[in-house]
């Protein structure tokens, strides 16, 4: 990225902090083979991604870091044009090189999404944990819309939840007040994500979750309008499991479901707050499917 100048909007500290360690990454080549060969597990964990990426030509995942996803979905559909890009050349470099040692086709590119503006759309845009790590999330998803998203395309976002994040930031803001240094908090927060095993892919992952130099916190009911600016339409989320959002071009959407999404995503709190108790990760984290209005 030296070459290329940042926008305003892409945060030159989160970038410094992903130099350093990217999020996701291994010890070695070998261990970031093995995530992306076993990657169907965490495809079919969100909601109707598999069925999404079965019926898109031309995919992209915007902040792939170290290109789990790009590389998971090249290696496991076929006939799939996938493209990563990251504004991290330390991660990107570590795609590519995952790529090659698995002769896949998909494509990468350091580049800043704010600058971005490629020359084809895509069927399926994918950001998942990214853009609330840039200085304006919702000019981030309005930019996946407008600049990369084909006319009957359909986004994958992911971002961090205020109600769902915010007891596990407190729980480890706390430690600090009191006096932690950083091995102590990783030593804590290796008691709550047990499935961790290699060395650096936790330390990538507490550095992430717990040392990150800026994020911000969001809820489905604040996205509601951003997609509605943008002549889009929300079709399913986390928050409820993915079922089906009603919605038609008379009626609109279904107001007593959006209540109770909305409703379900307050309640992320107490969930958030069980699992600090019960020493059990929870990273309070939301995803949705939305869609061009017909």
């Amino acid at each position: 990225m030296s070459e290329k100048k940042l926008s305003n909007l892409a945060n030159e500290k989160v970038l410094e902090f992903y130099k350093t360690l990217p999020f996701n990454y291994y010890t070695d080549i070998s261990h970031q083979v093995n995530s992306v060969k076993n990657g169907m597990t965490n495809i079919l964990a969100n909601g109707s991604l598999d069925e999404k990426i079965n019926n898109s030509k031309n995919i992209i995942d915007v902040g792939c870091g170290a290109g789990w996803l790009s590389n998971s979905i090249s290696h496991l559909y076929e006939n799939k044009n996938v493209t990563g890009v990251d504004f991290n050349p330390v991660a990107v470099n570590r795609a590519k090189e995952v790529a090659k040692e698995m002769g896949l086709s998909s494509e990468f590119f350091v580049e800043d999404l704010f600058n971005f503006k490629p020359s084809k759309r895509f069927d399926l845009v994918l950001s998942i944990g990214v853009l609330m790590c840039t200085n304006d999330c919702m000019q981030a998803i309005k930019d996946c819309i407008n600049n990369l998203l084909t006319e009957n395309g359909t986004i994958y976002i992911g971002l961090y939840h205020e109600h769902g994040r915010t007891p596990f930031l407190n729980h480890f803001r706390n430690l600090q007040s009191k006096g932690y240094t950083d091995q102590d908090l990783l030593e804590e927060y290796s008691k709550i994500h047990t499935q961790l095993k290699d060395k650096t892919h936790l330390e990538s992952w507490f550095r992430d979750q717990v040392l990150h130099p800026h994020e911000t916190l969001h809820t489905m009911e604040e996205i509601m309008p951003i997609l509605e600016s943008e002549n889009m339409v929300l079709t399913s989320t986390s928050i409820n499991k993915f079922e089906t959002i009603k919605y038609s071009e008379d009626s609109g959407y279904d107001e007593s479901q959006l209540k109770e999404i909305f409703q379900l995503e307050k309640n992320m709190k107490y969930d958030s707050e069980k699992a600090l108790k019960d020493k059990r990760y929870y990273p309070g984290f939301f995803t949705f499917f939305a869609k061009k209005k017909i």
